[in-house]
């Protein structure tokens, strides 16, 4: 299997060519790793379309679909056209779908919110749910990663619901400052305009990587390293809220469940790139590419870069902290299944083991606070507040961390 090195080493060839661009570049890896979407907006002449040729360029043994959206466009310009003789003979729909986008991994979607509202709600059910479905018809389609790219940004409930679905989003500015704007001119000289040769690795390869960050026991992510990420969500929301409408901007999109859980997904990608088998709290940096929409406003960004300096320990006692909680909302999240004659709940979160009487277990929390910081403060109340609306606690609990 290709390793986490290599393959930044592999993105890193994109950052040679596109100058600005190592942040949207980060996004996309991330992406491909998770089998994600990605949306860029910015205005005419940013390099977008270049970017999104770059990205795909760098796999082989591949098939990439690119189209111009358009108002007029219908599905089946995207799918392939309905066999008409087929449907005279039968009455059923079947597709001609030879070189649609039921057939590729890769797809490249320019000017994406120019589509009609139609076209977006089947382009959302096959990004989404890799599946296209017609009375007669149902193909299972192997597309792996998109790109969208659009000039503006308009709002339609088609546009918002396909938004939801695309993890990542960047607004990309236009190249600022003589020194970036003289490498523009060197690369632009150097390349005239035109995708150069890349080196490749094949398709199968990253497909594997996906595989592995998507499968279950795949990349461990620790119950601590899940509560932390679940911390820095909640914290970094708030804050941003708070921000904007002290600010006087519009609010933020919402952070959706569908979104945070996919979370994991990045954590792991995080751990892989590393070289590491098991997440670690280091791997939420990683998480701005998801939560913050990044290019131009720095907001969010900045909101993210100060939460995340809070929940992020500092020293192996504010680790160990932390593993901590996570074994505490994991034991409450045991004693809160529904059960039968259980009297103790085993945990397997390090080596160390201890059994707690009720009282003790109780005594714990309380404990806890002369040590935690305001922010792991804020989680261990959370716990107590989870815990204390438990109807039948059980007498004994066996604690592992």
């Amino acid at each position: 299997m290709i390793t986490g090195n290599e393959i930044k080493v592999h993105f890193a060839q994109a950052k040679d060519i596109l100058v600005g661009w190592d942040e949207y570049i980060v996004q996309a890896m991330l992406a491909i790793m998770t089998r994600e979407h990605v949306l860029w907006i910015g205005g005419p002449g940013a390099g977008k379309s270049y970017a999104a040729r770059i990205m795909f360029n760098l796999f082989s043994d591949v098939h990439t679909m690119r189209i111009q959206l358009t108002k007029d466009m219908m599905p089946e310009n995207l799918i392939g056209n309905q066999i008409a003789d087929e449907f005279l003979k039968t009455g059923k729909e079947v597709y001609y779908t030879d070189g649609g986008l039921t057939q590729v991994q890769f797809f490249f979607g320019d000017e994406f919110e120019d589509a009609s509202d139609y076209l977006i709600r089947t382009l959302l059910t096959i990004m989404n749910e890799r599946l296209f479905e017609r009375k007669d018809v149902q193909i299972v389609c192997p597309l792996h990663t998109g790109i969208l790219t659009t000039n503006f940004d308009r709002a339609s409930k088609a546009i918002e619901a396909m938004k939801d679905r695309i993890l990542f989003k960047a607004e990309i500015p236009a190249v600022s400052g003589y020194v970036s704007e003289v490498e523009m001119y060197r690369r632009y000289m150097q390349y005239v305009g035109e995708v150069p040769a890349l080196k490749t690795i094949p398709y199968a390869a990253m497909k594997e990587v996906a595989d592995l960050v998507e499968r279950p026991d795949g990349i461990l992510v620790p119950n601590g390293v899940q509560l932390a990420t679940a911390a820095l969500v909640d914290r970094y929301w708030k804050a941003l809220v708070e921000k904007l409408a002290k600010d006087g901007q519009p609010q933020p999109d919402i952070i959706s469940p569908r979104t945070r859980v996919k979370l994991m997904d990045v954590v792991r990608a995080s751990a892989f790139l590393a070289g590491r088998e098991i997440a670690d709290y280091e791997d939420l940096a990683l998480l701005k590419y998801v939560l913050c929409k990044l290019g131009a406003d720095k907001t969010a960004e900045r909101v993210f870069t100060e939460q995340h300096s809070q929940i992020m320990p500092a020293s192996k006692a504010a680790r160990d902290r932390w593993d901590q909680l996570g074994a505490l909302s994991e034991a409450v999240a045991a004693l809160q299944k529904p059960a039968e004659g259980f009297d103790e709940v085993v945990l397997r979160i390090g080596q160390r083991v201890k059994t707690y009487t009720k009282i003790e277990f109780e005594q714990l929390l309380q404990s806890l606070r002369s040590s935690c910081k305001k922010a792991e403060i804020d989680v261990l109340n959370g716990i107590e507040a989870e815990y204390k609306n438990i109807g039948v606690k059980p007498d004994v609990v066996t604690f592992t961390w």
